[in-house]
């Protein structure tokens, strides 16, 4: 296991002696680097470092936390009197039971080599993905690809001190035959060699060669097939919603719901915080606790909530592995309160194959992508979104033209229990619509609710 940055331990130990009752200090330090492809063309390629602090404190049951750019004792200093002056203005949090002291995580992160010592080149990702791109039909790219090595060090004043180094690599590709005709595809992973570039780019421009002419869609009920990228956008906001957290402040569909049908039998979801090709896995939660893999909706069934130490402890079950200072993994560093979040959500495939899928349909929509997606009502489900990129309509079992203007608008419990089958092929999802990494199949879903945009 890697050595924890100093400063952590630090930190905990200036917060216990200027008066703190419990303390978390995380530090990620970040070396990143990212390719941005314009027109076809390189249009920017920049590298940077990184290091930020997460600090959380609680007094008397009083809670607060802030973040630290580039932190140094001094600043650690600074912010430790800050909070504990502010924490005297605020009420009890009358949610809080404290954090974990025992059963501390072991393990040690499992970094790419090729990310870790710097080989691995942005520009060739992306040209990879924009050669391919091309050669299935595209006349314009647009794009980004991505790759960071992270150390990430925690101490607690439960008596976690911990530290492990993690990778990730991420590539974006948006294919265009004119203005109107357009395909998106995307891959994630922890490692170089699990990046799909050359697939993500073909099928862009696949789909956006298939896009061309489109005409304004009609509106009804209609078998869809959901490509990865546009359903794993709603599993990931499935995923989010099941945060204990995210229940208990009314943002959810799922409360109430433990032990109760929220989706068809095809559905099981997970979060693994412990998976090899993750793109947010790591050993360790911001509470010190071993990260694992939590269903979370199994056969159809909602299993659990996440939990951290003080949501289990109120629901009277164990911790699930997932405090977070608000996906303290990502590239802006820790932050906010620790709360229980996923780290990276799965939907376990089905058995058959896409073609198979499409098969299936009579007379339905191909979505690619979505976006904009809109909750009228968290706590019922109800939502609507956009479909962008290429939306092909299904006819006889064959995918067939192209249209535009349509939108979803739906109720996420329904839709989920309107799943009628899922391929065995899966892509790991990350994107602005899913920010939570997702591991997703295809997805046939039944009599979807499509309106006109326009309406």
């Amino acid at each position: 296991m890697s050595d924890p940055d100093p400063l952590v331990e630090y930190a905990v130990r200036r917060a216990r002696k200027a008066g703190a009752h419990e303390a978390v200090a995380l530090v990620q330090s970040q070396h990143a680097e990212q390719t941005r492809l314009a027109n076809n063309q390189v249009s920017i390629a920049v590298s940077w470092d990184s290091r930020h602090m997460g600090l959380f404190l609680a007094k008397g049951g009083r809670t607060t936390s802030t973040n630290i750019d580039t932190p140094t004792r001094p600043k650690v200093d600074d912010a430790v009197r800050r909070l504990l002056k502010f924490l005297k203005m605020l009420p009890v949090n009358e949610d809080y039971r404290g954090i974990a002291s025992r059963g501390f995580a072991t393990g040690a992160g499992k970094p790419d080599g090729a990310i870790a010592e710097g080989q691995a080149s942005t520009n060739q990702i992306m040209v990879a993905a924009r050669d391919a791109a091309l050669k299935a039909g595209a006349l314009r790219t647009a794009g980004t690809a991505y790759v960071s090595f992270s150390r990430t060090s925690l101490g607690t004043s439960g008596g976690a001190l911990l530290a492990a180094d993690t990778t990730g690599a991420t590539v974006s590709i948006r294919a265009f035959t004119d203005k109107e005709a357009s395909g998106h595809w995307v891959h994630a992973s922890s490692t170089l060699k699990g990046l799909d570039a050359k697939g993500s780019g073909h099928h862009a421009g696949s789909l956006a060669k298939r896009a061309r002419n489109p005409v304004i869609g009609k509106a009804g009920k209609f078998d869809v097939v959901f490509d990865p990228l546009a359903i794993a956008a709603l599993t990931s906001n499935m995923g989010n919603m099941a945060s204990a957290t995210a229940v208990e402040s009314g943002f959810s569909y799922l409360g109430r719901k433990v032990g109760r049908s929220v989706a068809s039998k095809h559905v099981t979801v997970v979060d693994d915080g412990s998976s090899s090709l993750g793109l947010n896995s790591i050993p360790f939660d911001v509470e010190g606790l071993p990260t694992r893999r939590t269903p979370i909706v199994l056969k159809g069934v909602l299993k659990t909530y996440l939990h951290n130490t003080s949501t289990a402890t109120r629901n009277k079950v164990a911790s699930t592995g997932n405090a977070s200072f608000d996906h303290f993994r990502d590239a802006g560093g820790p932050g906010g309160v620790i709360t229980p979040s996923p780290w990276n959500l799965e939907m376990l495939p089905g058995s058959k194959s896409a073609e198979q899928l499409f098969s299936k349909v009579d007379h339905g929509l191909y979505i690619t992508n979505i976006w904009y997606t809109r909750y009228q009502n968290y706590v019922t489900g109800d939502f609507s979104t956009i479909p962008r990129d290429a939306i092909l309509a299904i006819e006889g079992g064959q995918v067939q033209g192209p249209l535009r203007d349509l939108r979803i608008t739906e109720n996420m419990r329904s839709l989920y229990q309107r799943v009628a089958a899922l391929s065995k092929e899966t892509r790991q999802i990350h994107s602005w619509e899913c920010e939570t990494p997702t591991t997703h199949p295809y997805a046939l879903v039944e009599r979807v609710n499509v309106s006109r945009s326009a309406q």
